[in-house]
């Protein structure tokens, strides 16, 4: 299926090119495609594709408006230097090799001088070569002609994980960032991380039985985070890992009878035996940790992503991300409908459009204890494979997760010029809503995603997230 983890270069272009590179007399117009483009969730109409030997194009000019960059042309080599956050590129028109970062790479088509500009791939753009270049995140849906593009800081935002004896801090880094631990007192952690910073500072309050907060502050050139742990928790365990590169922090409860409970994040251990407490706040899990969860849950509505004339993720042999999450819609209906202690409910039975906000109406007119939404997100890679839980939040987790809530949100387009302004209301509403359940939700997705994982043990247990789904 199409990607949309891929990074890509910020080019600018010389408008003008030598007379000796002009061609005489007039050309020919060549085929224009026009497509939209989402750059940081605001949406640009007036870009526009040329088909050049049968392939997309994009010109010079379109480009820099997208991306930006710094730019220099030696007329002499015919050769165009990019230089990005302070890496190099090198690309020689009509010549399918360019240097990045000090390597060759190949393009499937070079770039071309076309009346007075030049024009590169748009597979140029969203080519892996590039991912180390750019602070990027971008998907090309070819079928419907959109591009979103969404800045990556090089300190993403922080991700917390609870499990039972143990809580997990996470944050992504940029390939040029170090940190130091300067500050480790009884209740406190502190990391400095040089050469990347946040973009906002960020706060999110845990209360998981070791967090109490987790805190992320931007200074001029790094950015420090502030980890607040409870008397219950141990000293933590800093690690810097690879493949997404991040730092680590695992804090452990000073609880002996924790010690030997198999943890979620490594090996997955046997299956725990699952009860809910009636009337209690609860969940009981082999009798040896307690989370705080929801009331006895009674009604689930089950929600089938997109549909209708939103087809959402589109593979390469055509298939539909609409048909696919209806089939799983439909399969896990008559799974808790077998449980017989469920009322379930789904916000589409068939193959139609159901707006974002009649999905969220039909939760809260039948009084939903729960709300699952199913979804099927796009890879480049035929390797790629996982599940992942979201549940709401103001601030997405990192920049791939906003980047998901965005497209998703997208679809509003589609549902009338009012749908902005609904937007607008969502998001005051959000913090409100967030207060009440978002504990519950925070708790909820973590005992799927632990439970998923030990189950389905031949995919990557990609975590929980947040974002702020306009769904949900």
């Amino acid at each position: 299926m199409k990607s949309f983890l891929y990074f890509l270069v910020a080019i600018g272009l010389v408008s003008a090119c030598p007379c000796s590179l002009q061609a005489l007399g007039r050309r020919p117009p060549l085929p224009i495609e026009p497509f939209t483009a989402v750059v940081d969730g605001k949406i640009r109409t007036d870009m526009e594709l040329v088909l050049i030997e049968n392939t997309q194009c994009l010109s010079m000019k379109n480009i820099q408006k997208l991306f930006g960059g710094m730019h220099r042309w030696q007329r002499v080599s015919r050769k165009i230097i990019y230089k990005v956050n302070g890496h190099t590129a090198e690309f020689l028109l009509d010549d399918t090799m360019a240097v990045v970062l000090g390597k060759k790479v190949k393009m499937s088509v070079p770039p071309r001088w076309w009346t007075g500009q030049a024009y590169f791939p748009m597979s140029f753009l969203y080519s892996k070569d590039f991912q180390s270049f750019s602070e990027t995140i971008v998907q090309w849906d070819k079928e419907a002609r959109v591009l979103s593009i969404d800045s990556v800081p090089a300190v993403s935002s922080p991700r917390y994980y609870s499990y039972p004896g143990k809580s997990r801090v996470l944050i992504e880094l940029g390939p040029r960032v170090t940190h130091k631990v300067f500050n480790q007192r009884k209740n406190k952690i502190a990391v400095r991380f040089f050469g990347g910073r946040q973009r906002v500072r960020e706060k999110l309050k845990v209360f998981d039985g070791l967090l109490t907060t987790v805190e992320l502050v931007p200074r001029r050139h790094s950015s420090d985070l502030y980890v607040h742990v409870t008397d219950k928790a141990g000293a933590p365990r800093i690690t810097l890992q690879e493949s997404p590169r991040a730092l680590v922090m695992d804090i452990h409860t000073r609880d002996k009878k924790f010690h030997d409970f198999p943890q979620v994040s490594e090996k997955p251990g046997p299956i725990p035996n699952i009860k809910a407490s009636k009337g209690k706040k609860s969940v009981v899990i082999d009798n040896n940790s307690i989370f705080y969860s929801m009331s006895p849950i009674k009604t689930i509505v089950v929600d089938a992503g997109h549909g209708g004339k939103d087809a959402g993720a589109i593979g390469p042999h055509g298939i539909m991300e609409k048909k696919i999450n209806l089939k799983l819609a439909h399969k896990l209906a008559r799974l808790l409908k077998q449980e017989k202690r469920f009322k379930v409910i789904m916000t589409r039975e068939d193959d139609t459009f159901v707006p974002l906000e009649k999905r969220a109406d039909i939760a809260n007119k039948n009084n939903a204890d729960l709300f699952v939404s199913i979804h099927c997100n796009a890879a480049f890679s035929r390797k790629s494979n996982g599940f992942e839980i979201y549940f709401l939040s103001e601030k997405a987790t990192d920049a791939a997760a906003e980047a998901v809530a965005k497209r998703e949100n997208a679809v509003v387009e589609l549902e009338g010029i009012s749908a902005k302004a609904k937007m607008k209301v969502q998001e005051l509403l959000w913090s409100l809503a967030a207060v009440e359940t978002l504990n519950e939700s925070s708790e909820m997705a973590g005992l799927i995603a632990q439970q998923v994982g030990k189950r389905i043990t031949n995919m990557v247990n990609r975590g929980v997230k947040q974002a702020g789904f306009y769904v949900l």
